[in-house]
């Protein structure tokens, strides 16, 4: 649009319609009631961004889809709260870097489709999530039309302490989400299993999972019924450690005659599983290869692999 708000403070409710194109318009800015960013996109600005914006117990709700992707850079959400932002967007990219989330019941909530699309690709780079009591990442699902790829996560460089779930990302749609990529991240002390997944595809590479509360991570395989599965998954040079139930548990979910026993291998490699309550690595998989692994002092089989 053409108005813009810069190192402002707001006190009440927030409702702003950028008009399906509009130029991210607020930087530096404080918010203290309920926010609505409705209808603005990164792509009308030349990668604009939402900037330095800083929510004090003052829920987000932004809503677009099939205009663009939008971007938030540097911005914090802090509690108390129940959900400190909703993000719903059907087919389009949402990128979060340097934000930080504190002190709430839910982190931030990405909404799947309403609209009968769920293809939207997630992204949160260098953010911190503390004191979430449910999941600092969540999918949320509404999607109705027709089956569509699903939607995918890209979570690196970050840090969870202290919440329930770092990462739920479990589709309710049929078809399951289409993939997930955690790099380089850090989750700590998390109540309960602190990645939970149901994916076509995921990957996990050099992050740290340490002191949950139950698994350090479920990876659950799903695709749509009636089709052939395609499953690629690897996890590498990761540490699994002190997490009251399995270190890492991996299972395919596939039920359909048409599976027919075509998967790709599942590729473990270069990790580390430790001291935790149940299995170091358990593995559900018709094929899978672990390779550069060590498992000691679980509660556990160190590796309990079966097909």
């Amino acid at each position: 649009g053409s108005w813009a708000f810069r190192h402002c403070s707001f006190q009440g409710p927030v409702d702003a319609d950028g008009g399906l194109s509009g130029v991210p318009n607020f930087e530096d800015c404080d918010f203290h009631g309920r926010t609505r960013l409705l209808w603005f996109t990164s792509t009308a600005g030349g990668g604009r961004a939402f900037e330095d914006l800083r929510f004090h117990s003052a829920p987000l709700y932004a809503r677009w889809g099939g205009v663009g992707p939008i971007y938030f850079r540097r911005c914090s959400f802090e509690g108390p709260a129940d959900t400190l932002a909703i993000f719903d967007h059907g087919s389009e990219a949402l990128a979060l870097g340097d934000c930080r989330f504190e002190n709430a019941r839910w982190g931030a909530v990405c909404v799947e489709g309403d609209g009968g699309y769920a293809d939207a690709v997630y992204s949160f780079s260098h953010c911190q999530f503390r004191n979430i009591s449910e999941a600092a990442i969540r999918l949320a699902s509404q999607a109705t039309g027709q089956p569509s790829p699903g939607s995918a996560a890209s979570v690196s460089d970050s840090r969870f302490e202290n919440c329930g779930t770092a990462i739920h990302w479990v589709s309710e749609l049929q078809l399951g989400s289409r993939g997930a990529v955690v790099g380089r991240d850090t989750m700590l002390s998390c109540r309960g299993n602190a990645i939970e997944a149901g994916f076509y595809e995921v990957h996990i590479s050099d992050t740290i999972v340490d002191g949950s509360g139950g698994d350090g991570a479920v990876l659950l395989h799903t695709h749509p019924p009636g089709t052939s599965p395609f499953f690629a998954g690897d996890v590498s040079g990761s540490s699994f450690s002190n997490n009251a139930g399995d270190g890492l548990h991996v299972e395919n979910n596939l039920t359909d005659p048409l599976d027919n026993g075509r998967f790709f291998r599942y590729l473990v490699t270069d990790c580390t599983f430790a001291h935790n309550g149940g299995a170091g690595l358990r593995a559900v998989w018709p094929r899978w290869n672990v390779s550069g692994c060590v498992s000691f002092a679980n509660g556990g089989d160190g590796f309990a692999l079966s097909t």
